[in-house]
């Protein structure tokens, strides 16, 4: 009998009876998700890379452009073998031929597509309040549509798939899931996922609105703190690292402070949008901010004339 042996992701894979058991195991592996694939994708584009470089390139620019572009192929081949999958694990799908999966995934990618379209059209006008889940907003009606598709992964995933911290580790994810839609729930109900939602509550229960952003900032939105927060500090880090560039017609360090200040005080008011609404509030706000902390150079004074001292 012939034996096959195969290493993925640091898995040594033994099989006794051919390449069969062995081929299912690696295709469930890529197909696992996003990161499993761009892993694998960078690993092949990486050796492609180095293969067919050319003669006056070097090693390690051919090896990380190359893994870069596997990466990214690998990436929406895993995502894509992972959608495919939790398609025919989706007990409304029960029996759905190859055919009909694959109509299904182009279906549920125009889905996906205008549910983000719908997310930041609330995000500027507040509409679709009444309906969150049906738009994919986070809360807890998005959150269990997550927790069924992560329980159904769970029960799909084979023996040699199961490590000795799986169960935990689901149950672990599943919590903090549901913990993210009760979030996403009182940020809907605070009115900080839309635009008109932020400016009526700021005047109306500014008290309880900056209380509710200050939530979502500890233990809220993520995507939201890291682009409104995170993003703008990362940003600002190199020009802070070089210091006062005053001398050279720059700014100096404490005005550098201060622009962060108002990147990150505008990022804070905004980030429980959506992403585009977000970036266009965030850069409104901090274009008046700093209008309002604009302040007129003081007049120049003629110099004082003493009389009787001119030559």
């Amino acid at each position: 009998m012939r034996h096959v042996e195969l290493r993925i992701a640091g898995e040594h894979i033994k099989s006794s009876a051919g390449f069969g058991p062995v081929l299912q195991r690696a295709g469930r592996w890529l197909t696992a998700g996003a990161g499993h694939g761009a892993a694998a994708g960078a690993a092949i584009g990486a050796a492609h890379g180095l293969a067919t470089r050319r003669p006056d390139e070097s090693a390690l620019h051919a090896g990380i452009t190359g893994g870069l572009r596997g990466g990214v192929v690998g990436a929406a081949v895993g995502h894509t073998g992972r959608a495919y999958r939790d398609i025919r694990l989706d007990p409304t799908h029960a029996g759905i031929s190859h055919l009909g999966t694959a109509g299904e995934l182009v279906r549920g990618a125009g889905r996906a597509v205008k549910q983000f379209g719908q997310r930041q059209l609330h995000g500027f006008t507040g509409k679709y309040t009444d309906r969150p889940g049906s738009i994919g907003l986070r809360g807890s009606e998005t959150a269990e549509k997550t927790v069924q598709k992560l329980d159904r992964r769970f029960a799909d995933r084979k023996s040699y798939e199961l490590g000795p911290k799986s169960v935990e580790e689901h149950a672990s994810a599943i919590k903090d899931i549901r913990e993210q839609g009760r979030h996403g729930d009182a940020a809907l109900h605070a009115g900080i996922t839309s635009i008109p939602g932020i400016a009526k509550n700021m005047v109306r229960h500014p008290i309880g609105t900056a209380k509710a952003l200050g939530r979502e900032f500890v233990s809220g939105g993520r995507a939201g703190v890291a682009l409104g927060i995170g993003a703008p500090i990362a940003m600002a880090a190199p020009g802070l690292a070089r210091g006062d560039e005053s001398a050279t017609g720059g700014m100096t360090r404490v005005e550098k402070l201060k622009r962060l200040g108002t990147s990150v005080g505008a990022g804070a008011l905004t980030m429980g949008l959506p992403v585009i609404p977000q970036m266009a509030a965030s850069t409104g706000v901090e274009y008046g901010l700093n209008r309002i902390a604009r302040r007129k150079p003081p007049a120049v004074k003629p110099p004082a004339v003493v009389y009787g001292t001119e030559q």
